[in-house]
């Protein structure tokens, strides 16, 4: 009994390694990158009390988030 058990150690461990060797082989990955070029106007920039407002004519909506500067975007 007690020369079996480090056989059977040894053996979990070389299937281990192999079924995660032959896991990882099968795997393809691949990588698509997407560029696209925008154009906008110059931004407009107001003063309002103690703010400075940032706009552009070509904004759809405002990127808000408590605590941060609100930022316009173009969504399309």
């Amino acid at each position: 009994m007690k020369t079996l058990l480090p056989i059977f150690v040894v053996l979990v461990l070389i299937l281990g390694g192999i079924s995660v060797t032959g896991i990882s082989s099968d795997r393809n990955i691949k990588s698509i990158t997407i560029e696209k070029t925008v154009s906008v106007s110059e931004p407009v920039l107001r003063d309002r009390n103690q703010y400075i407002i940032i706009d552009f004519p070509e904004a759809t909506s405002k990127f808000n988030v408590p605590g941060y500067p609100e930022l316009p975007y173009h969504n399309e």
